[in-house]
């Protein structure tokens, strides 16, 4: 897994793009318990990426593609990818 700051993408809050072998997958980081999907949604249309994920005050869940990590449990990414 390689990663990169996504600030030259214009997109509005994908804040990450990392590399899982041939796959890009966006992360988008939330501190509060206010999150939108917004720019996710919008990644998703335009390169339907395998999964994206959000590291946010909320619980771990996946749906319709969208890995909620929460944000005590960021050191299990790559498991969590590998799980998914």
């Amino acid at each position: 897994m390689t990663g990169g700051y996504a600030g030259q993408i214009d997109l509005e809050e994908i804040d990450f793009l990392i590399q899982v072998k041939n796959d890009i997958i966006p992360i988008e980081v939330k501190s509060d318990e206010n999150i939108r999907r917004k720019s996710l949604a919008v990644y998703n249309d335009l390169y339907q990426p395998p999964v994206r994920i959000r590291f946010s005050l909320k619980n771990l869940k996946k749906d319709n593609g969208l890995l909620n990590i929460p944000l005590f449990m960021v050191d299990y990414t790559e498991k969590l990818l590998r799980l998914s």
